[in-house]
């Protein structure tokens, strides 16, 4: 039996074990060559085969081969049937269904790689964005589904990617100095599906040390049939500028994400892998001039037998389009207020998308980042590592070495309106409050009292949830018919009262119970006179404005 940590990517997914005959984590090579597995599945209509990884992305473009990518963003169920479709999903084929046989066959292959044939704990690392939303927070529930169905895995879990890399940091910096790391990681994680940047605080507790999420902002969620502002949203829209500079297609209306689009698009992506290091020299060359920009070629496509040259001005205008502002805006939000240069301040950049040059140097530009800051140093063993470090992190993580301190992602509770029609809310979990997973935490008032909840013929029906620690963002949250069901006459006491607490388990799935509030003592019953597990939060809530009305 073995512990591993993966980090399951819109581009590429790592596994990772700890070996603990040489006191480090290692990513595992599948094929002996390289630890990178392509996000990808294959579907043979004509031999009903599936195909993951390099041997699916080898097939994009042949004949009867659909081809699956970023099923992992697609989680979050908020495309519409019609987006799907036009990604090659449907009823059969979902994104979940793909996810679970692409990890299912990774993991697999994972194990008989290194000689094991079960998994004790299993980390996954998810996006700290998933955290954002009902509709993002379900694609953590459908993860965490999907790896505790696998028979051969004991134990999943499912944790923030930045904490997991954080993790990691912190065990580098203990290798390298001897010494527990305490101090703040700002976390810049850019991937193929997501941007997360976290602000994370490491804390020495005696040998060990526990990684806390402070603050965090991100932009990566599904709109139109886009995935996210980040490296694939990217690399599609510069193939899409370079097919409409082409003279070949410049009247072309709508180009279709078919295989031969998708062929084009993992052209582009290998090029921008393999050749950093000259795409870095030739901008810092060219000094971003514009007519020198349009003139240098980057790399010549072929899509639908045609020739499709991606100059450095297409690189740098869909950077500034769609990339640039972005970045900005959630670098500002999360170090606003914070001293970057105080001690123990380290900066990490990881994700695939992370390495590319424009990204860095917004990065390093924004910081004043030098080549020797002490931000960056004492984090980093191998460059190669900020690429791995969400899943050596996880690895990590998975053995125990290194922990993180569970703080609530959204807060929760029950609002009421008052004698003058304003909206009470009475929260029983705050956001980043920290945890204890089942503890029953109970709705309460400014100060810390048990709140006594008027229960019109004994019935539960109106929640209160937010995913920020602004009052602004809160919104309603009205059982949906099965839970509705479920609330009906929960409270039979004299006078309809009954307090209404909130417990959250491993899994992040929320259990509701509802005890019995007795009036003349001034107290709530005991024990729960009902518990009610949801599946999800968003299957089982329908939205309603309050007084603000944040991100749903």
């Amino acid at each position: 039996m073995v512990n591993l940590g993966i980090d399951f990517g819109s581009t590429y997914t790592l596994v990772s074990h700890y070996r603990s005959d040489r006191k480090t984590p290692e990513a595992i090579s599948l094929d002996g060559i390289s630890p990178y597995i392509p996000s990808v599945v294959s579907f043979n209509k004509r031999k009903n085969e599936y195909k993951i990884g390099k041997a699916a992305k080898n097939l994009t473009g042949n004949k009867n081969i659909i081809i699956f990518k970023a099923f992992k963003m697609l989680l979050n169920e908020q495309m519409t049937e019609e987006n799907l479709r036009e990604r090659n999903y449907d009823e059969i084929n979902t994104p979940e269904k793909i996810a679970s046989l692409f990890l299912e066959k990774v993991l697999k292959s994972a194990l008989a790689k290194i000689g094991e044939d079960h998994i004790g704990r299993l980390i996954v690392g998810v996006p700290e964005v998933w955290g954002q939303s009902l509709n993002t927070f379900d694609g953590r529930k459908s993860l965490s589904r999907i790896c505790s169905g696998f028979d051969f895995v004991d134990k999943a879990e499912v944790v923030s990617e930045p904490a997991s890399a954080s993790a990691f940091f912190a065990y580098n910096y203990k290798q390298i100095r001897h010494e527990n790391f305490e101090g703040r990681v700002l976390l810049i994680d850019y991937g193929g599906g997501t941007l997360d940047i976290t602000l994370t605080k490491v804390l020495s507790n005696g040998d060990s040390m526990e990684v806390k999420v402070e603050k965090r902002d991100g932009a990566g969620e599904n709109t139109d049939k886009e995935i996210g502002n980040a490296g694939i949203k990217y690399m599609e829209k510069v193939v899409e500028r370079a097919i409409r500079s082409s003279e070949a297609f410049e009247d072309t209306d709508d180009i279709e994400y078919d295989g031969n689009f998708l062929r084009a698009v993992d052209e582009l992506e290998e090029a921008l892998m393999s050749d950093a290091e000259d795409v870095e020299d030739t901008f810092r060359e060219l000094e971003f001039t514009p007519d020198a920009l349009d003139d240098e070629e980057f790399i010549e496509l072929d899509y639908l037998d045609e020739s499709v040259i991606v100059t450095y001005k297409h690189l740098k205008d869909i950077y500034d389009e769609i990339i640039s502002d972005i970045l900005r805006e959630k670098l500002e939000a999360v170090t606003d207020g914070i001293d970057t240069y105080e001690d123990n301040f380290k900066i990490g950049i990881v994700g695939g998308f992370g390495n590319f040059y424009l990204v860095k140097k917004q990065i390093y530009d924004m910081f004043g980042i030098s080549s020797r800051d002490e931000r960056t140093e004492g984090i980093i063993v191998n460059s190669e590592d900020r690429e791995r470090a969400i899943s050596l992190g996880a690895s990590l993580l998975a053995d125990g070495l290194i922990s993180i301190r569970k703080t609530a992602e959204f807060s929760i509770g029950i609002y009421a309106y008052r004698a003058d029609k304003a909206i009470a809310k009475y929260y029983a979990i705050r956001y980043r409050q920290e945890l204890a997973y089942n503890k029953i935490y109970c709705a309460t008032d400014a100060k810390g009292n048990d709140v006594p909840y008027f229960v019109a013929d004994g019935t539960i029906d109106k929640f209160l949830v937010n995913f920020s620690d602004n009052e602004d963002d809160a919104f309603g949250a009205d059982p949906k018919a099965e839970l509705a069901a479920k609330l009906k006459n929960v409270v039979d006491n004299e006078f309809m009262m009954a307090t209404v607490g909130f417990s959250i388990d491993p899994t992040d799935s929320i259990t509701i119970h509802i005890f019995d509030y007795d009036w003349e003592t001034s107290s709530r019953s005991e024990q729960p006179v009902k518990s009610i597990k949801l599946s999800t939060i968003k299957s089982m809530f329908d939205v309603v404005e309050l007084n603000g009305g944040g991100d749903k």
